[in-house]
């Protein structure tokens, strides 16, 4: 793998680049998709963002992320150091799947073993909990739902079978739906559909809509927060979010196409 550091004429180039396949991804992730940019780019100090897509929903930082900010291949990246490092938008409905199809995905380069979370809509000190979006235990790409109805908050989850390699970049996805049974959560590292192991409760029908913040890089908990620590890629490789469950093709599509983008070559 190479990542190659781009300079001047060549980062307006890869910018330029980063506009036309916005809307192409756009397309692939259907009309009710969005795509987290990270920040607002040309615009510092950088302390919020909006989505890009059906929803503009403002992501406001911890603190101002200018000095996290660096580029590769004239793509911007944002570096979480693990501790308190993140960016939350307030609740809406729009965020809320229930009994309904979903996917997540973003570009992540973890820095040594961990657990984090790359997105979330789950607060456990307010039995506020609906998804999370995350790196488990031992590097592994996760999804959880959680149905805040059902008899002690039963859950479905899958944690994909292989580890994403540390200090490397990937596109991790995970796809939902929209049934009562683990079996319909999915995961995808780098366009490919890996094997998951599934946590699959009796009492979970759906998730819920509550009204906890969505939040970028952690989780709202009852106990310490669990940060991400590593890298994000933004502007349009930035993290998604859509309505539609997207099927292999879709994402084999987008990991191929920003994969050149972020100078990424196997």
């Amino acid at each position: 793998m190479v990542t190659k550091l781009l300079e001047g004429s060549d980062k307006l180039e890869m910018r330029s680049l980063l506009y036309e396949w916005l809307p192409r991804k756009l397309e692939i992730l259907g009309a009710n998709g969005l795509i987290l940019p990270l920040l607002a780019e040309g615009i510092f100090p950088s302390t919020t963002f909006n989505t890009i897509g059906d929803l503009q929903a403002t992501f406001t930082w911890d603190a101002d992320i200018t000095s996290r900010v660096t580029y590769e291949n004239g793509v911007p990246v944002v570096t979480f150091d693990g501790i308190d490092d993140q960016a939350d938008a307030p609740d809406n409905a729009y965020w809320t799947r229930a009994a309904a199809t979903v996917s997540w995905g973003a570009w992540i380069r973890i820095v040594g073993s961990q657990s984090g979370f790359i997105l979330a809509k789950h607060d456990a000190t307010s039995d506020q909990r609906e998804w999370q979006f995350q790196i488990s235990g031992a590097d592994k790409l996760a999804s959880t739902l959680v149905d805040e109805d059902a008899v002690s908050n039963h859950v479905l989850q899958t944690i994909a079978t292989p580890a994403v390699t540390a200090d490397k970049w990937a596109l991790g996805v995970a796809t939902f739906d929209g049934s009562a049974d683990a079996s319909g959560l999915n995961l995808y590292i780098d366009g490919v559909l890996v094997a998951s192991g599934d946590t699959d409760q009796p009492n979970f029908v759906s998730m819920r809509d509550k009204t906890e913040s969505v939040t970028l890089g952690y989780q709202q908990t009852s106990g310490p927060e669990t940060f991400y620590k590593g890298k994000m890629a933004g502007s349009s490789l930035g993290p998604f979010f859509t309505f539609s469950e997207l099927n292999a093709d879709q994402i084999l599509r987008i990991y191929q196409a920003e994969a050149k983008l972020l100078g990424v070559y196997q």
